[in-house]
């Protein structure tokens, strides 16, 4: 019988610490540089790997409407993230680009870190995410 309320108290303690975590939410603004027309395509990179090439990244689209796309996400880690976005205004699954690789639709990324000759590294655009509510805006550049 005390082996048995040893090993629940055990347990109570490991699940305190588990959830007293918690897990977090985020709040994204994004203020639109184009009249409203297509849709909010959104990275939320981990780290630097994944912001680079994308792979390992949280992927979610929002409907363009107004001057702000507003996006809550939860269930998230706490940690450090950068996010990706792009505007495609005319909803083709793609941020298309000119002759010379620049793009021809609004991007953005988070912190509004600009890169030089390409887009920034995963340290210029990265924000923390602590346990509980976040909230994190930037806007749209180009296009």
């Amino acid at each position: 019988m005390l082996i048995r309320y040893k090993i629940s108290l055990v347990l109570l303690i490991c699940s305190i610490g588990v959830f007293g975590q918690g897990t977090a939410t985020l709040h994204i603004e994004v203020k639109l540089n184009k009249p409203a027309a297509g849709e909010v395509r959104l990275a939320l990179c981990p780290d630097s790997t994944s912001f680079e090439d994308e792979v390992g990244c949280r992927f979610e689209k929002v409907k363009a409407v107004g001057a702000m796309v507003l996006l809550d996400l939860s269930g998230l880690s706490p940690g450090s993230y950068a996010i990706r976005a792009v505007h495609d205004v005319n909803v083709d699954g793609d941020i298309n680009v000119n002759k010379l690789g620049i793009p021809t639709e609004p991007f953005g990324f988070s912190n509004d870190a600009m890169g030089t000759m390409g887009p920034p590294s995963f340290d210029q655009a990265k924000f923390r995410v602590k346990p509980g509510a976040n909230s994190i805006a930037f806007k749209m550049r180009g296009g």
